[in-house]
């Protein structure tokens, strides 16, 4: 433990806390100063707090603390040199040093107080990033062609546009300064800060929305979203200076080159959603944990247990419950997770966000449906265009009376939910390792139908629907845009180019073969299978280790389908006669997703007309 947090223990019943003064210093690369000091939230002076990603914390850095040398990672170090000040002393909340990382019980107490942290600051900012050098430029820019405001900033922008009647190096350094601007735009959305899920609460719990941080550099987010007509001309002065095509395709690496070297930086993250995160936070509303979990299920956490604690801050109810510790085993959580999701909210929809545990079937201390929190079950931008979510009636039907609410049994064991059983699976064959593999696998189902998929529901569709089921789990919609005879055509040059030894030589479409490119990896090891019942056949996808038997179902309140195993020998509620099963996982199945309908979908309207029934899942 630091001898400063030891000098300086917090008290629980006052609702202490600790703020940190930034000490001003004139000259740029002395050491950081600071002083800590023990607060109340009732009587605490005006702060801000810092919201931010900590990065590599293998490696330290030195700063003085009330005169005393103290180890903290490289980003808060960069981030306090970056506040400080010639003359003023700017007064933080920053977690890393504000709170003792080595003391459990603190780390546990001072979770119970981020609300009212976050609430009791001033402002609070967002670190983004350590370079703000093209942050300054897409602020002057707003500046000068959104506010039409004339400052010391904007004046590099107006003494371009005249600079650049005359000049052709101005009309070079404009469109430069413009590229930079558009990078820091995307900077701003990609950032590492919004895949991390302490960011998440930390952003939307300021009584005002956080200024944007980066590099030192405090901007308005909504000087971020509103750029004004930023694209437009750069698109405009790039078709002026080259007079044709073939000048722009020459120039066209170089361009590239550019682009990938404004946007390249350690903390940038290319699946982070940043810009869903800054528009929706004005209409966001604070909802069960369900809900939190699948705004936040794709970002990472490096505690399995923070996926849960992370969110604390929103759920009272649930952190009165199950009160953070971090000695608590990580399965305990996971369990607990889910049973509060299920006895208070009624509510299973965990099930589908999360991939399920490897251990499901070995062990029997912990039941088969706690999912593995660690696991995500798709990325950020998909958890909005999973076209493989269900069609809605069929999982949330008229259910005033409650009668079909799910439970959990007297032993905490078993989970009961309700559903409709779609029929029994049989596998097909699995998808190879390989992309050539892969897409050979996808024409033969598609060009050389045979006698298995007859038995499939409308038959001569299986093609296309093939084609849409292995695109689907992407969450992709440029399929929508690209034919069935596209893709296809696609595989069949793929496979003929390394046939002939000459895989560069191949006609096809550049936006179906970037989509195949992507795609394809996704299959790799993926089971295809039929599901029958009494009424015809389907189709689907599997990664979590479907078997010949599993029953498939569609669960009320859970976005995907299921697939169950029957287990002897198990009780649950002390009844003896029930049924149990064991949890598989979801699976994709084809033709019942909230892009299908009842007309064109024989099998989607025979599940709907099915009655409900209860499984129970031990």
């Amino acid at each position: 433990m630091p001898r400063v947090l030891e000098r300086l223990p917090l008290d629980p019943s006052r609702e202490e806390f600790r703020l940190l003064t930034i000490l001003p210093d004139t000259k740029a690369q002395s050491i950081v100063r600071c002083t800590l000091k023990v607060e109340s939230l009732g009587s605490a002076p005006p702060f801000q707090a810092l919201s931010y990603v900590w990065g590599n914390a293998s490696t330290k850095r030195d700063i003085i603390v009330n005169d005393t040398l103290f180890y903290v990672i490289p980003n808060v170090e960069l981030i306090l040199r970056q506040l400080r000040h010639s003359t003023e002393r700017p007064v933080v909340w920053i977690d890393f040093i504000c709170i003792n990382q080595h003391d459990m019980s603190e780390k546990s107490y001072q979770i119970m107080l981020f609300s009212s942290i976050y609430a009791k600051a001033n402002s609070v900012a967002a670190v983004l990033g350590y370079d703000g050098s093209k942050l300054k430029l897409l602020h002057s820019w707003h500046e000068r062609y959104v506010q039409r405001k004339f400052t010391w900033e904007s004046w590099y922008w107006l003494k371009l546009d005249i600079m650049s009647l005359f000049s052709k190096q101005a009309q070079n350094e404009r469109m430069h300064g413009m590229r930079a601007a558009c990078a820091a735009q995307v900077v701003i959305y990609v950032s590492r800060y919004w895949s991390r899920v302490w960011t998440f609460q930390e952003y939307y719990l300021a009584k005002d929305p956080p200024l944007l941080l980066l590099g030192g550099v405090q901007v308005d987010r909504l000087k971020c979203l509103d750029t004004g007509p930023l694209g437009e001309m750069l698109q405009k002065l790039i078709n002026k200076q080259y007079s044709n095509d073939l000048d722009r395709m020459r120039d066209l690496p170089a361009q590239q080159q550019e682009m990938e070297r404004l946007l390249n930086g350690d903390d940038l993250d290319q699946e982070s959603s940043g810009l869903l995160d800054i528009m929706v936070r004005d209409g966001f509303d604070r909802k069960d944990i369900t809900t939190m979990l699948f705004m936040t299920a794709y970002r990472q956490c490096k505690d399995v247990r923070d996926r849960v604690y992370g969110l604390y801050a929103f759920l009272p109810a649930l952190r009165t419950t199950f009160r953070p510790d971090y000695n608590k085993p990580v399965e305990l959580v996971m369990y607990q997770t889910l049973a509060y999701a299920v006895v208070y909210d009624s509510k299973v929809g965990i099930l589908h966000l999360f991939k399920p545990r490897q251990d499901r079937f070995e062990t029997t201390s912990l039941p088969s449906w706690v999912p593995d929190l660690s696991r995500t079950a798709f990325s950020a931008w998909e958890r909005y265009y999973l076209l493989s979510s269900l069609y809605p009636p069929i999982i949330r039907p008229d259910n005033t009376e409650g009668q079909f609410i799910p439970k959990i049994s007297i032993d905490a064991l078993c989970l009961h939910v309700w559903g409709r059983p779609v029929g029994q699976c049989s596998s097909l064959f699995r998808f190879d390792t390989d992309i050539l593999g892969v897409g050979r696998q996808i024409l033969d189902v598609c060009c050389r139908t045979n006698s298995t998929w007859a038995s499939v529901w409308k038959p001569k569709d299986v093609p296309q629907r093939f084609v849409k089921a292995c695109l689907a789990h992407m969450g992709i919609r440029t399929y929508m845009d690209i034919s069935t005879d596209d893709i296809l055509h696609t595989l069949s040059e793929i496979s003929n180019s390394f046939d002939r030894g000459r895989q560069g030589d191949m006609d096809i479409p550049s936006q179906s073969y970037e989509s195949l490119m992507t795609a394809l990896p996704h299959l790799y090891g993926r089971l295809v299978f039929l599901v029958k019942d009494s009424w015809g056949c389907g189709f689907g996808l599997d990664s979590n280790g479907i078997e010949d038997g599993d029953l498939i179902i569609v669960a009320l309140g859970v976005d995907q389908p299921l697939a169950l195993r029957q287990t002897l020998n198990m009780t649950a509620d002390r009844d003896d006669d029930l049924m149990k099963h064991r949890f598989v996982g979801p699976i994709y199945l084809e033709g019942i997703s909230k892009h299908d309908t009842l007309e064109d979908s024989p099998f989607l309207a025979h599940i709907h007309d099915l009655p409900l029934e209860q499984f129970h899942i031990v």
